[in-house]
């Protein structure tokens, strides 16, 4: 069964996915369409190897990262990364992580395999601000 935590989704005048998260907390808006980043990946305490991947993010918010003919398909809600990993129509691997936004980059903390995801779009296509105010 998948685990969710609920965020409600705002639809931006400008095509841009928020969600409404507390005060204080950093919003993340990721343009819908397809982006170019890269995927970090580390384990334990090895150091991260990276690589070129493809982002598509949906009007919805959710995004999926394509490596070869794996998919991460990623819903980021308030603190947290629904994560589910496809091979294909495979679904291999389903986890809830820990999650932040850090600028154009969207870090993720499998704790159960001690796995950190580092997704790093390009300037422009993420746009962040603290929710001072609702």
């Amino acid at each position: 069964m998948r685990r969710l935590a609920c965020a409600a989704l705002v639809l931006a005048a400008d095509g841009a996915v928020r969600a409404a998260l507390p005060i204080g907390t950093v919003l993340a808006e990721v343009l819908p369409g397809r982006h170019e980043v890269e995927l970090c990946v580390a384990v334990g305490e090895s150091p991260p190897g990276c690589g070129p991947a493809e982002a598509f993010a949906d009007e919805r918010g959710g995004i999926r990262v394509r490596v070869s003919d794996i998919v991460y398909r990623l819903d980021v809600q308030d603190g947290a990364v629904d994560v589910i990993v496809m091979h294909g129509t495979m679904q291999i691997d389903e986890f809830l992580a820990a999650g932040e936004w850090a600028g154009t980059r969207l870090k993720f903390h499998d704790r159960k395999k001690d796995a950190r995801y580092d997704v790093r779009f390009a300037e422009g296509a993420v746009r962040t601000r603290r929710q001072d105010s609702r």
